[in-house]
């Protein structure tokens, strides 16, 4: 079994102060806390058939960003002043190491927002970005599977994703 364990880091936009849900809310949602009600521990250790051991993630936060929500541009090309998915990502985790967070002792990192945002994982690079409208499993599982070199299912011979009935 290899274990991989995740940070999970809740981030709020400067000008949102929401935190939508309990500290207790993820720690049973992303750890071992939470073992027993097929969260993201259950979730991997059943769909890898148990080769992946998700023990020893933890939750930190509430971080807040220094930029403004209107500052997101998701997949698009960022201008100057403003992030991208990549952008969010590294000031999350820039964020939380300044307050301390030793984030070399984690596999990957989820940033986790606190409004609406995004949903997105990056392939092969243990990372992924949620907020409100995806805390759920079957949901999570297929961005944070990103992170395992897991890519979108597509029809033999097409490019285009999610077209596989299966």
């Amino acid at each position: 079994m290899s274990l991989t364990p995740w940070a999970i880091l809740l981030m709020k936009w400067n000008d949102k102060s929401d935190e939508p849900n309990s500290l207790g809310f993820y720690k049973n949602l992303f750890t071992t806390a939470g073992t027993g009600t097929f969260n993201m521990t259950d979730y991997f250790e059943t769909m890898s058939h148990g080769s992946l051991d998700l023990s020893g993630s933890e939750v930190f936060g509430w971080f807040t960003l220094d930029q403004k929500q209107s500052a997101y541009v998701g997949n698009s090309t960022p201008a100057k002043g403003q992030l991208d998915r990549s952008g969010l990502l590294a000031a999350a985790e820039s964020k939380a190491s300044a307050s301390g967070v030793d984030l070399s002792k984690f596999s990957g990192v989820v940033v986790a927002m606190n409004t609406l945002t995004d949903l997105c994982g990056f392939e092969g690079g243990m990372a992924a970005l949620c907020d409100p409208g995806s805390f759920q499993p079957a949901v999570l599982g297929q961005e944070m599977g990103h992170g395992y070199g897991l890519y979108h299912s597509r029809v033999d011979g097409s490019t285009a994703d999610y077209q596989d009935p299966w």
